[in-house]
């Protein structure tokens, strides 16, 4: 038996917004947490996300973007925030969608 090779497609980072990404700046206003503290913790790897050049439904360019990991660790980081706003799909699990 010849062992099966699984290939994983390289993550399209140009073009339209991938179903499965969403923007982290739209992702933080609905949530109403504060960009320069998400952007914080990007730049310190507290909040993994994904890098490009895409465009979202209202052509606003968006260069980072939360996967469902990256959703589920937002949740987390900022839940017990004072401001934190649930969205109807909090708690974001590892396999939620946008």
């Amino acid at each position: 038996m010849t062992p099966r090779h699984f290939s994983r497609r390289a993550e399209r980072t140009t073009g339209p917004l991938p179903r499965n990404l969403v923007s982290l700046t739209s992702f933080a206003l609905l949530h109403q947490v504060a960009e320069t503290k998400v952007l914080t913790h990007v730049d310190i790897s507290l909040l993994p996300v994904k890098q490009g050049e895409w465009a979202d439904k209202d052509g606003t360019v968006v260069t980072l973007a939360l996967d469902a990991k990256g959703r589920q660790a937002f949740y987390q980081l900022y839940r017990e925030f004072p401001f934190f706003l649930r969205c109807e799909q909090c708690p974001h699990g590892y396999l939620d969608t946008v």
